[in-house]
């Protein structure tokens, strides 16, 4: 994807989980594990004011959203959302 985010917006993949179990059933939406986000871009321009923005996570990392955040993008059948990265709630450290 040739999309650069700006300013304090970041790019994450959306990676959906599957719903259905390791045996091939069709699971319920309650048990469906969440969906996953992994971060793609980051910006690499700088805040209106001149300084940088402060995101403590680099591409590749998976992290948690607020719930209705981000603005969603599909390219080749591959969901992607952009969102500040003040939505970003959390990070997997690994």
């Amino acid at each position: 994807m040739n999309i650069q985010p700006i300013y304090d917006r970041v790019l994450v993949k959306v990676i959906k989980e599957s719903a259905k179990s390791d045996k091939g059933v069709l699971l319920p939406d309650s048990m469906q594990k969440k969906d996953r986000y992994q971060v793609v871009a980051l910006p690499n321009t700088k805040m209106p004011d001149g300084s940088s923005p402060n995101i403590p996570f680099e591409v590749g990392d998976f992290v948690l959203i607020e719930k209705f955040a981000g603005e969603k993008i599909s390219e080749d059948q591959e969901e992607f959302l952009i969102l500040r990265a003040d939505d970003i709630i959390a990070y997997e450290i690994i």
